[in-house]
Order: structure tokens, then sequence, then C-alpha cells
């Protein structure tokens, strides 16, 4: 999941007009954190009511935390391109060809 597939899903620009990269920024970049709080709230709250059943509780207790680990897992794996290009693209880049030898400019980071 790329993050500008999220920014079209939700976009900023609608419920605050005066948006700008930093905005983007920093709503791509706290997203998956308060996602993963979230997800770290619901896994303890479903292994307290399994302990709470008392019904085998080392082997449900095992499954439901490999399968959480599993979701988060993949999670990071899908969000971190998105959010690394949107991040990568704050810093600033500098032309090492000003005289325009080449038909692209070459950038680099500085």
């Amino acid at each position: 999941m790329n993050a500008s597939i999220f920014l079209k899903l939700f976009p900023i620009k609608c419920s605050y007009t005066g948006s700008d990269y930093v905005d983007q920024l920093m709503l791509v970049t706290i997203t998956p954190i308060v996602l993963t709080i979230l997800w770290w709230i619901l896994y303890k709250m479903c292994k307290y009511t399994i302990e709470l059943f008392g019904t085998r509780t080392r082997a449900l207790s095992h499954s439901l935390k490999v399968n959480f680990i599993f979701v988060f897992l993949m999670f990071t794996y899908l969000i971190l391109p998105g959010v690394s290009t949107l991040i990568a693209g704050a810093i600033p880049c500098t032309n090492v060809d000003p005289d325009r030898t080449t038909k692209t400019p070459e950038l680099y980071l500085r």
C-alpha cells in the first residue's frame, strides 16, 4: 500500500484547506504508529479474553500471538515503501550537472 493511495482515500485537503507537503508527511508518518498502537491494544484485549475464559489458553495464546505478529509484519512491509518515499521527498536534492551535459538533470542528496 503506497502512501499516495492512503492520501487519495483520505484526502487531508477536504478537511483542512491549508494543507501542504509537511502536513501530508506528518499524517503519513504518524498514522502507521497510531494503527500499530491500536493493533497492540487489540492484541492485549484478545489475549486477556482468552486467559479469562481459561480454555486451552497456551495453544490459543500462541496462535493469537503468531497471527497478530504476522498481520503486523505484513502491514509494515506494505506501508514502509510509501512512507519512505514521502520522507525522502522532503530532503532537498542538489543538481550535480548544472551545465546540462545530459538530457536529464542528475540530482543527488545534499
